[in-house]
């Protein structure tokens, strides 16, 4: 069972300055002279004398994703890009932008004639194609700009794969053969089309208001990698000689074939999708690909899929301590506690079969001691099911803070052993 405690956050808030300047600025009144600026101010805008625009990346563009990228930079005295720090803006567009203004020249800035460096801030602006981009005021710094029309990369066609095992199993073995030819301009448009188009939304419609926001957020942190993390997986595949590929499809949340990391997934649907899940495989091993989803006619990959865990933060408080008052004192926070326990029955068919498993529930406890919500996080179904119906018997004692009882998350292990009836 774990709790989380949670001191207060700082928040921190950064200024933007405008970009780099490109003639001489006045010399500031110091007696010394500054081996780097900052732009801003009096202190004029700079002069690109060279702007390569970024290229719209492929993912991006299939998702649907648009937005602007900040990047901190350092002007180096010769007008290079010195040093470039992501700052803001969509994740996936982030590398697009930095290789691009890594590329940047501008016209050296110099007080009294002498080379400084400059600390300035970049805007990068990547919008799809169809859309008017606005104009922007005099004053306003430069801002580059990629577009995409969304036409198909390399001419390639990823279409024509079905919503169905036998679809997704041509479509890893096309993906097996392009790997082994080295077919680099092949394998592109098929990483591209794994990105899901407006994850967003497909998460909330998927999984809820709830949880739907929370994984939307965690997959566009891991979607800039889907490429990498596939080619590596089928690169090794081939070194192995695990060429046989077998594909399985999960419809009902009690599919027998999923395991104790697929089921919880399948349960927290709010409507229906089904999920693939693949293996590149020789003999008796092999390599597991979860999951896949079919989502506006093609085959997405959503690696690392996982129910959030909901936590409860309390504020931790200590009080100062004066001659009126006393001495200091911290505020007493107390977990939640179990006072009896029910143990599961343990699942006869499992018990034929000598299974054993694992159940992890994230459980909300109330204010009154009862169960208010419980969820799997892992676990198998016939599992999961007799876990559940033994837990929605305990009794527990709720999380306190100065002696006042809180409702309160917290997670319940119930393991099955052979030995354990």
């Amino acid at each position: 069972m774990a709790l989380l405690f949670a001191t207060p956050a700082a928040t921190f808030t950064q200024q933007e300055s405008t970009p780099p300047a490109a003639q001489d600025a006045a010399a500031p009144p110091l007696e010394h002279r500054p081996g780097r600026i900052r732009v801003g101010g009096s202190v004029a805008q700079a002069e690109i004398v060279k702007q390569v625009p970024p290229e719209y990346p492929p993912m991006a563009r299939t998702a649907h994703i648009e937005g602007t990228v900040i990047l901190h930079a350092i002007i180096a005295t010769d007008g290079s890009v010195k040093d470039l720090e992501y700052v803001s803006g969509p994740m996936l567009l982030m590398q697009a932008a930095m290789d691009a203004v890594h590329q940047w020249q501008y016209k050296p800035m110099t007080i009294n004639g002498e080379p400084v460096e400059v600390d300035t801030t970049i805007s990068v602006l990547f919008r799809l194609g169809g859309k008017k981009q606005p104009e922007a005021a005099s004053a306003s710094p430069p801002v580059s700009t990629a577009a995409a029309e969304g036409a198909p990369a390399h001419g390639y066609s990823v279409s024509g794969y079905p919503d169905k095992t036998s679809g997704l199993k041509k479509l890893l073995q096309d993906i097996m053969k392009a790997e082994k030819d080295a077919d680099q301009q092949r394998l592109k448009p098929f990483w591209d089309s794994f990105a899901l188009p407006n994850p967003d939304t497909w998460f909330a419609q998927v999984f809820g208001s709830r949880f739907g926001p929370m994984m939307a957020k965690t997959y566009m942190q891991q979607t800039p990698y889907i490429a990498k993390q596939l080619d590596k997986a089928f690169a090794n595949a081939l070194r192995d000689k695990m060429n046989d590929v077998e594909t399985r499809r999960f419809e009902n949340a009690c599919d027998s074939a999923a395991d104790q990391s697929e089921y919880p997934i399948l349960a927290a649907r709010q409507q229906q999708q089904a999920f693939y899940e693949a293996r590149l495989i020789r003999g008796g091993y092999g390599t597991v690909l979860t999951l896949f989803a079919y989502v506006d006619g093609a085959f997405r990959y959503i690696p690392g899929l996982k129910v959030p865990q909901l936590v409860t933060n309390f504020r931790i408080t200590r009080a100062v301590s004066s001659a009126d008052s006393g001495p200091a004192s911290d505020t007493d926070v107390q977990p939640v506690a179990i006072t009896h326990q029910v143990p599961p029955d343990y699942p006869q068919e499992a018990q034929r079969e000598q299974r054993t498993g694992s159940v992890k529930f994230n459980v909300l406890i109330g204010s009154d001691g009862k169960i208010k919500e419980i969820y799997p996080l892992a676990g198998t179904c016939i599992f999961v099911q007799a876990a559940e119906k033994a837990v929605k018997k305990w009794t527990f004692t709720p999380a306190t803070v100065n002696g006042e009882p809180n409702e309160a998350y917290t997670t319940l292990t119930v393991d099955f052993g052979l030995n354990s009836n």
